[in-house]
Formats: structure tokens, C-alpha cells, sequence
């Protein structure tokens, strides 16, 4: 055979031993190909490009570098501090089969090889209802209408074109982060705050219609992301249907408990975000203030527990399960761990029955968790329509076990302020408050029953 066209066999039969194995060391794949050491090197060389080479001496690997389509084989990634400061923490290089490898350019990233677009990036993906506009707004990303059939190639050149303001601070490529520019120098205006009900309005139509660019919030609820000045303050806005019937109703309803809750959670010291209740155009929304945003232009960045769990633990079984898990791990401080245990408690007191792993987020400098986000999306879920009726279902309150001695009464409290301001809000309807005082009553019988629990777990860290 010709030296040549050895040669070029050699390089075929790499790139595909490495594409097989995601990456492999050069003993290894010397092994694999049936060559010396010295050859290896020698192949590695002339391939150059088209090989990714990662770590040092004895630890060095070795990946086959792929194309993703519309976006290259390498990616910039940008953090944006909580004063509005840039950095660039990573690149990420596209590699054969399907995955990536994160190049870490600062202390608080880690860099790795992953099989899918990294965990870290996974809550930038589209979902919800917000994410299901986004193949229709920009048609020119040649993707499926249907997100759930969206690639990590799909994401990452989304990503890549428009991700410009995406729930927490990063930034994917340099088109993303012009867009982000962009949008600093000239923004789009703020809504004054006098017109917010007529435009709010306006923009619940648009929503629906379409839905604006560059965002993607993940949950059912119908919403769209705006700001508001005086600031201008970032916010996000949840709306109902026109009120016209019960099922609408009961979706302002749970509107103005998500409202209520709020307001409970930080009178007892808890961090939430600060909303507002605005009525317009037949339809009650809910703004909330976003808090992966800052007053000065600048970001927070998040990583919810179904990016975590998925990624370390594999469980998602309960925000308790994961923390436990996590904190095992030294992923997330054990401090935390109370913490999360409190508000899954004041979810189930108040028939809270969504609390998935994409309702508790952490915040992060990096991917390294530095403290839990604001309690976000905590409403009495159980009480949503569904398939087009409202539930006829029955509040059974939970019974405390033993480790929750520390937390159980402070949470039923909570609970029962919830239930009573729901009891009385100008805005809540006959039939829910009928409900809210039904609950409250529920949450009395249990009063007393802290004192019945253990003295020693009620002391325990």
C-alpha cells in the first residue's frame, strides 16, 4: 500500500476510534490502532486541527473535534457579574460523537468532557411555554417546531444567535453576546409604570401571537419578559386569560396566591422576589421582578436542582432527596440543606403539588454554587385547572416525622398566614376563598403539634 494512503487510513481509523469513545489517552489509542507510541504522536501531529488535545504529560486525552452546523467547532462562553462586568470563563469545543468538552479559562469552572451540551447550560434550553414560540419566532434556525426534538446542535446555534437574555448570566458565542451589547446601548424603552396595564395588555396579545425575541422562560404559565421604569427594572410578567369565565378566574386566582406567598415568605425572613398585581385588558397579571438581574445592568447566575440532580445524583425524587445528595458531595453548603427542606414543607402546608426540580434554583458564580435563589413559582398548584375542569379535590395537610422538628412550626405558620390573607384578597374569588378558609382551618387542628415532636431532632443541625 502507499505510504500515502496508509497514512490517510491511519488518520481515518483515529478519528473513528475517538469518535467511539468520546476520547481516549495516546496509549490507549496507539493500543487501539495497532501502532507505537512514536507513530501515535507523529499522527497526532499531522492531524492537528482536527484534534482536541486536553491536559499534560502522563494525563493528556484526545478527542476528534465535529462541525456543529451554523455554529464551528468552538464556542466562546461569557459570564456577566452582578455589576455588569464581562468575562470569558470557558470554550467549548464540539467533539465526536455528539458531545463536548469544556475548556476552563477561570477557578470556578471545571473543565470536562460531556456526552450532551453541559449541564450548566441545560436550563438555556428552550421549555415551557415561552420555549415552545421559540422555532416559531425565528423560523430561520431550520429547527423543529417540536423543542422536545431539539439536538444539543439545536440548542447550542440558538444559543449561539439569540441567547442574549436568558435566565442567568451566561452568554454563548460572540453573536449572542453582540446581540447583548446591543441591547445595552440601545435598549428596547421601558414600560412607565402609569402605562403598564395597557401595555401589558398589548404584549399578552403579542405573546400569543408570536412571542419576542431572545427569551425563554421555562414553565406553563403564559408570561412574557419586559421592564419597567422608573429603573429600569427587569421583570417577568404571568398573565391569565380574559376574565370570563371560572377557569380564567381560577388562573388569577393562583395568580394573586403566587402574589400572597411572596409577601408571607419575606415577612418570615425567607428571600422572594417582590411583585405587583396589575389589572388590564380584561386579564390580571403578575409581575415579578426578575432576580437574576440586578438595578445596575448586571446578572446572577442560576443553575436550577434538575441541572444539578441530573448531572451528580440521578435521583429527583424531592428538593430534600437531591440536597441531601448534593451536600454529601459538598456540591451545595449542608447550611442550605434546612433551608430547602423549609420550603418544600411550606409547599405541601399550602397544596403546592409542582414542586419539580426546575421550581428551586441555586446561585452561582461560575458553575460553583455560592447560595440558594429567591423562592420562585410557589402557589397551591393542586388547585389548577386541568384538561379544562377545576379539580374537585380535598387539602390533605402533611403529617410531620421526626427530622422535620426543627422546621415543622415555623412552616405551618407560614402556611396558615398564606391560607388566611387568600381568605380575604380583594382579588381572590368567592369560590377560593371559600377554599383558603377551608385550608386554614386545617392548618389550626395541627397547632400544637411541634410540641409533640422530638426535643433532641427539634435542636439538630
Amino acid at each position: 500500500m502507499p505510504r500515502s494512503l496508509d497514512r490517510e487510513r491511519l488518520h481515518r481509523d483515529l478519528l473513528l476510534y475517538l469518535s467511539a469513545r468520546g476520547s481516549a489517552s495516546g496509549t490507549d489509542a496507539a493500543r487501539g490502532l495497532g501502532i507505537s507510541q512514536p507513530a501515535f504522536s507523529r499522527l497526532a501531529r499531522e492531524l492537528g486541527g482536527d484534534l482536541f488535545v486536553t491536559g499534560r504529560a502522563r494525563s493528556v486525552r484526545y478527542a476528534a473535534y465535529r462541525e456543529v452546523p451554523d455554529v464551528g467547532r468552538r464556542v466562546p462562553i461569557y459570564e456577566i457579574d452582578e455589576l455588569g462586568s464581562a468575562r470569558h470563563v470557558a470554550i467549548l469545543h464540539a467533539t465526536r460523537p455528539n458531545g463536548f468538552f469544556v475548556e476552563a479559562l477561570v477557578d470556578e469552572v471545571q473543565s470536562a468532557l460531556f456526552g450532551d451540551l453541559p449541564y450548566f447550560l441545560h436550563d438555556l434550553r428552550p421549555s415551557g411555554f415561552m420555549g415552545r414560540l421559540v422555532p416559531r419566532r425565528h423560523t430561520d434556525l431550520g429547527a423543529p417546531n417540536d423543542i422536545q426534538l431539539w439536538t444539543a446542535n439545536h440548542c447550542l446555534h440558538y444559543l449561539t444567535k439569540y441567547g442574549w437574555n436568558l435566565p442567568g448570566n451566561f452568554i454563548v458565542g460572540d453573536d449572542a453576546f453582540r446581540l447583548y451589547l446591543a441591547n445595552r446601548t440601545g435598549p428596547t424603552d421601558a414600560v412607565p409604570e402609569k402605562r403598564r396595564s395597557a401595555k401589558y395588555a398589548e404584549f399578552a396579545n403579542d405573546v400569543l401571537g408570536a412571542g419576542p425575541a431572545g427569551s425563554s422562560a421555562a414553565g406553563e404559565q403564559p408570561k412574557f419578559v419586559a421592564s419597567k421604569s422608573p429603573g429600569p427594572v427587569d421583570v417577568l410578567v404571568k398573565f391569565s386569560p380574559p376574565l370570563t369565565n371560572p377557569l380564567s378566574q381560577r388562573i388569577a386566582d393562583l395568580l394573586v396566591a403566587e402574589h400572597i406567598s411572596h409577601d408571607v415568605l419575606r415577612s418570615c425572613g425567607h428571600e422572594t422576589p417582590r411583585s405587583e398585581l396589575i389589572e388590564g385588558g380584561n386579564r390580571l397579571f403578575l409581575e415579578v421582578e426578575r432576580f437574576d438581574r440586578t438595578a445596575i445592568g448586571g446578572r446572577r447566575g442560576l443553575l436550577s436542582l434538575f441541572s444539578l440532580d441530573a448531572e451528580f445524583v440521578g435521583r429527583l425524587n424531592s428538593w430534600t432527596d437531591s440536597a441531601d445528595h448534593l451536600a454529601a458531595q459538598n456540591r451545595i453548603a449542608p447550611a442550605l440543606r434546612e433551608e430547602i427542606a423549609w420550603r418544600e414543607l411550606y409547599g405541601r402546608l399550602i397544596a403546592n403539588t409542582d414542586m419539580h426540580a426546575g421550581n428551586l434554583s441555586f446561585v452561582t458564580r461560575g458553575t460553583r454554587v455560592v447560595g440558594l435563589a429567591p423562592i420562585y413559582d410557589m402557589l397551591p398548584m393542586m388547585y389548577a385547572p386541568q384538561q379544562t375542569q377545576l379539580p374537585q379535590v380535598k387539602f390533605v395537610a402533611p403529617i410531620p416525622d421526626p427530622t422535620q422538628a426543627p422546621i415543622w412550626e415555623a412552616a405551618r405558620a407560614a402556611a396558615r398566614e398564606f391560607w388566611a390573607t387568600a381568605r380575604t384578597h380583594a382579588l381572590v374569588s368567592v369560590d377560593f376563598r371559600r377554599i383558603a378558609a377551608g385550608n386554614m382551618a386545617v392548618l389550626d387542628e395541627l397547632k400544637g403539634l411541634g410540641d409533640l415532636l422530638p426535643v433532641a431532632a427539634r435542636h439538630a443541625h
